[in-house]
């Protein structure tokens, strides 16, 4: 598909992509004579997602298009547990939905959406245009390439568009490891849009002493200042990790694509702070996430990472799946808070 159009907004930030020397908008439209696509290469603010996807909305209303197609994703726990990725649907009308059911996708009976694609399924909704949302499992703050895949698989089912997803998956580790920044910020975006509320159950409430865990996350989530990912001097990346803290045991996981296992190294270097560090399999240079006009090479994960609950070392469980490393610190007194 070419570039057809490009969206230009004052709640945008002032960024430009760079590619072979020409600047191009960071959100773009694609197009040809069957379907129309939009991308985005930067972390889209919360305050612009709302007119910019209304914008979008009203823009396949003028052009009457036959379908809106959203596509995105309910953050899960243990994500790397879970080997075969399911992919559920939502429309904009019991038809549509029945579609979606004969198609064999599953349906999502309850819960909430948030971001871009809740807010084209509400205004398609509004507007009488057939609208459907395929939402697969997924990491919350991690690239998932395996559910991007899953998803377009599905919508193959409806559609009938053979897209070839081999890149994702052959590729996966590779893409994990080029979209650390963007989605660094793009979960910075999502807790702005309260993205986690998609962990909460519906017209349910609960007493503090039986708080969901979506509570527990927002409450614990880190704030990581700004800076760059990369050490040049030390040739070290900085993987993206979470910490979660629940009430019998703390959590915390990190992405580390392209890894050789067993030199991975963990140490509590102090009371509050986990290091990790692991090898990567292969150096990588700047020149492949696209960037030349920077020299250096990267042969190692490195992170310090803290810890906002006094917990015990001695009780920590490591696993290793799909290069995603998890710890799990178990038995952490709920009446020493830290």
């Amino acid at each position: 598909m070419n570039e057809v159009a490009y969206v230009d907004s004052e709640l945008l930030p002032p960024v430009v992509v760079v590619h072979e020397g020409l600047p191009f908008a960071p959100l773009r439209i694609y197009g040809n004579t069957d379907l129309i696509a939009s991308f985005a290469e930067v972390a889209i603010p919360a305050k612009a997602v709302q007119p910019i996807t209304r914008k979008l909305v009203e823009r396949g209303h003028v052009k009457k298009v036959k379908m809106m197609v959203a596509m995105g994703g309910i953050p899960v726990q243990d994500r790397q547990d879970i080997e075969s990725v399911k992919v559920y649907g939502a429309a904009s009308n019991p038809a549509l939905l029945k579609t979606l059911s004969d198609k064999g996708i599953e349906i999502l009976q309850s819960g909430f959406m948030v971001g871009p694609y809740a807010l084209i399924m509400r205004y398609c909704a509004e507007r009488n245009i057939p609208a459907i949302a395929l939402l697969a499992q997924l990491f919350y703050n991690y690239p998932d390439p395996e559910a991007a895949a899953a998803t377009i698989k599905e919508l193959y089912k409806v559609t009938g568009l053979k897209i070839d997803v081999s890149n994702l998956i052959e590729g996966g580790e590779e893409i994990r490891l080029k979209a650390r920044d963007v989605m660094k910020r793009t979960t910075q975006e999502l807790d702005r849009m309260k993205k986690t509320q998609e962990y909460d159950k519906p017209l349910y409430v609960e007493e503090e002493s039986n708080m969901t865990e979506a509570r527990r996350r927002r409450r614990t989530r880190l704030t990581v200042a700004e800076r760059p990912s990369w050490e040049v001097r030390s040739c070290c990346l900085e993987p993206l990790y979470n910490v979660h803290v629940a009430a019998d045991e703390v959590v915390v996981t990190a992405d580390l694509p392209n890894i050789t296992p067993d030199t991975i190294k963990v140490e509590q270097v102090s009371k509050g702070t986990l290091e990790i560090k692991a090898e990567i399999k292969r150096k990588i240079h700047f020149k492949e996430f696209g960037i030349t006009h920077r020299q250096g090479e990267f042969q190692f994960f490195w992170c310090q990472t803290h810890i906002p609950v006094p917990v015990d070392a001695k009780k920590m469980k490591k696993s290793l799946n799909a290069e995603f490393l998890k710890f799990i610190y178990h038995g952490r007194r709920l009446s020493n808070k830290g």
